[in-house]
């Protein structure tokens, strides 16, 4: 069996480029048919850092290449909003600030803990208004570019609730519209 790995400097990358794996016919180890293929850590399998491509399988064929990377991936928040009920109070507004106010109450429906930290995302808020008090934007869950306010509520219990002040500027004082959505966990938004 003729290979060689390649190692990316930089780059977190490991790549097995394979030449000749065939062995002929009556080889029982041809194709790596007696082979763990994969890359592990020091101290795997007991830390479980390792990745097992394939385990005494011919799989691995003539003139092949396999390459395992390590690159950062981003995970998104899920979105929660089937296992929750939001009721939102009615917008009114405030000439103190001269902001229209809204008081939105997330309450879990589900019968298990939702971790948090939660968001609550206003899909497809019209253009006569912006959030004044956002977080942010969505950048992991599409679309992209909602506004978005956060809370850093570490869990929501079965029947627990949480709520947001949501602040709107609004020169045009025409009616606010928007779908409420809800993503709770670790992640991006």
């Amino acid at each position: 069996m003729t290979f060689q790995a390649v190692l990316t400097e930089g780059a977190n990358e490991v790549r097995f480029q394979y030449k000749n794996v065939a062995l002929g016919p009556a080889n029982p180890a041809r194709n790596a048919a007696q082979a763990t293929v994969g890359v592990r850590n020091t101290g795997a399998p007991a830390n479980q850092q390792q990745i097992a491509w394939s385990y005494n399988v011919p799989v691995v064929a003539e003139e092949s290449a396999l390459q395992f990377s390590s690159a950062p991936t981003s995970t998104c928040a899920a979105s929660v909003t089937a296992s929750v009920s939001i009721d939102r109070q009615e917008i009114v507004y405030n000439p103190g600030i001269q902001r229209f106010i809204q008081i939105v109450r997330v309450t879990n429906m589900s019968g298990a803990a939702i971790n948090g930290p939660f968001t609550l995302v206003l899909d497809g808020l019209g253009s006569n208004a912006t959030l004044a008090n956002a977080s942010g934007t969505t950048t992991c869950v599409a679309p992209a570019g909602r506004p978005s306010i956060t809370s850093d509520r570490t869990t929501l219990a079965p029947r627990a609730s949480l709520t947001f002040q949501l602040q709107f500027s609004n020169p045009t004082k025409a009616a606010i519209t928007y779908t409420p959505v809800v993503l709770a966990g670790a992640g991006d938004r």
